[in-house]
């Protein structure tokens, strides 16, 4: 639901990170959570991964401090830390 508030924070955390926001549904370890009811996103941990779960699979760390700093954005915001 894009609409839920954990999602509209999420989105607002990567405006302010200048991140571009991908929502789609997939397969994540969030579908527990939301299967109970409990709102949830999956959200990566930065850098730039390609050929995921193959025997191709890379990962670039060039700027995934970002997805550090987008994880504490969400936190922060979620709890409601200003």
């Amino acid at each position: 639901d894009t609409t839920a508030p954990i999602v509209q924070i999420a989105v607002a955390a990567d405006r302010a990170l200048n991140i571009k926001t991908n929502l789609e549904a997939s397969s994540t370890d969030s579908n527990l959570p939301i299967s109970l009811g409990v709102p949830a996103i999956t959200i990566d941990g930065g850098g730039t991964a390609r050929g995921t779960h193959s025997l191709d699979e890379v990962w670039d760390s060039t700027d995934s401090y970002i997805g550090s700093q987008r994880a504490l954005l969400i936190i922060l915001a979620v709890v409601r830390v200003e």
